[in-house]
């Protein structure tokens, strides 16, 4: 029997790893941890937990993010050799290369990391490599040195109008790096051809946080609940095929598909989508412009009504005063009366 070679994605085990060997290597890790290390236990996120990570994994991909991905990727493979049946439903601590402390135990088949409070599936276990072990992850840890803002992933959907929105209308506070606002953010096209002015519909994409200060729900994950929006309008989301989710603004024709999303360090939300959201009444139904507008129009009908009745009043009088009531009929009848002649 052969021993085992490097931890690889096409082994019989870890296909669906190829995303976190891909990003080992954007990192230029791939040589350290597959050959230069010995005794280590790698856990490896499968390529699901990747995508769903959307615009998470974008920012940690581009080059703004600096070291942030080498340090996700450090922190979840751990110094020593252990086998899945070594974790234990006790908290154990693990060194992990990056050099920091990670909490590990398991509760129901799951691995929990402690301080991060989530559990993880490990569908793929004791995968044997020649210098250690590796197991994959159905989520990606990501430590809390690693920080990321909701501009970060405002700047991963390649937007560049809405921050610039947000900042005339001073309103960065909502992207600020504790913030927990929940941000629905249009693609340039869409705000470029909307014909409504960007300061009236802001507040139709911002969702503000819970009561207690804490983010709104995972979107994503909300089928029946109704969100309440800073315009005060409601609208729900729904999944329309696997991986497909639509915003329904509620009274109004309006929707807007979700066409990536990713999540800050504090759980805030961030959603790319494609359309403008603005409360448009839809055919039959009046919004607020059409009483007004009518309202306007029977007050100017009555202001030309009285004011034409008025001059006809002011005419009528006028020929009334320039009409003598009595004629003058002496010098006629002195015409009319006959000569007497006198008689001799």
């Amino acid at each position: 029997m052969s021993p085992p070679g490097p931890l690889r994605p096409t082994a019989l085990q870890g296909l669906s790893l190829f995303r976190s060997f891909h990003h080992l290597v954007a990192t230029n890790l791939d040589q350290r941890v597959l050959f230069d290390e010995t005794a280590i236990t790698v856990l490896l996120p499968v390529d699901r937990a990747w995508k769903q990570l959307g615009l998470t994994e974008k920012y940690l991909l581009s080059d703004a993010a600096g070291e942030a991905l080498c340090e996700v990727m450090l922190s979840s493979i751990l110094k020593g050799v252990h086998y899945f049946k070594d974790f234990s439903s006790k908290t154990k601590q693990y060194t992990s290369l990056s050099g920091e402390t990670v909490r590990l135990h398991m509760e129901e088949g799951k691995l929990v990391f402690d301080d991060l409070g989530i559990s993880m599936s490990m569908d793929e276990r004791d995968i044997l490599a020649a210098n250690g072990v590796g197991h994959s992850l159905s989520s990606v840890p990501i430590p809390p040195s690693v920080k990321i803002t909701p501009e970060n992933l405002i700047n991963a959907t390649d937007s560049t109008d809405w921050l610039e929105i947000l900042h005339k209308n001073n309103l960065m506070h909502v992207v600020s790096p504790s913030s927990n606002h929940t941000l629905l953010i249009p693609t340039d096209k869409a705000v470029r051809s909307s014909p409504v002015n960007p300061s009236l519909f802001i507040p139709y994409h911002i969702i503000p946080p819970q009561q207690n200060g804490s983010p709104q729900p995972d979107l994503l994950s909300l089928s029946s609940e109704k969100i309440h929006t800073l315009s005060g309008t409601r609208f729900q989301i729904s999944q329309d095929y696997p991986d497909v989710y639509t915003l329904r603004m509620e009274g109004t024709n309006q929707t807007a598909r979700v066409l990536d999303a990713g999540k800050t360090s504090t759980g805030a939300q961030v959603l790319l989508i494609d359309a403008v959201l603005w409360e448009v009444a839809p055919p039959g139904k009046w919004n607020w412009a059409r009483p007004v507008a009518v309202i306007i129009f029977a007050v100017a009908v009555c202001v030309v009504s009285a004011s034409g009745v008025r001059l006809a009043v002011r005419w009528w009088r006028r020929r009334r005063e320039e009409k003598p009531l009595f004629v003058d009929q002496s010098v006629g009848e002195e015409e009319e009366e006959p000569l007497i002649h006198e008689s001799v």
